[in-house]
């Protein structure tokens, strides 16, 4: 880990969680995407480490074109795009990653079928689940 993000011994992670649904009307999708990828560019242009796409009532095609969107906003800057338990959508999309829920597919499944050095996170909670991922 300390490989892909050698800053991990000097600084804490900072993560950006998205929901675009905060930004914009969500009657108006167009804007509300436009925003959240405008958003990801700037927060990568400041220095955030990861960028957690987040937009779990997205279908499929709308999500690999705003995945792949903010990959290339990010582009350029320190941040790594990850997207929330949707594997085929951050292969499909460029994303540097993804985040799995606790209950989703288990890590060494993901990780026979990704690249090296592909990003997987996982939220655990509580020490029972942390052990088991781990």
């Amino acid at each position: 880990m300390s490989q892909a993000f050698p800053f991990l011994r000097q600084r804490p992670v900072v993560c950006l969680v998205t929901d675009r649904r905060r930004l914009s009307d969500l009657t108006n999708e167009r804007e509300a995407a436009e925003r959240l990828v405008r958003l990801v560019g700037q927060a990568g242009r400041a220095g955030i480490d990861l960028v957690q796409i987040r937009e779990r009532d997205m279908g499929g095609r709308a999500l690999v074109d705003l995945v792949r969107r903010c990959v290339e906003a990010a582009r350029g800057t320190p941040a790594q795009i990850v997207v929330n338990d949707r594997l085929e959508i951050a292969l499909a999309a460029g994303a540097a990653g993804v985040h799995l829920r606790s209950d989703s597919i288990e890590s060494a499944r993901v990780r026979k079928a990704t690249p090296p050095g592909f990003l997987i996170g996982r939220s655990v909670h509580g020490f029972a689940d942390a052990a088991h991922a781990a």
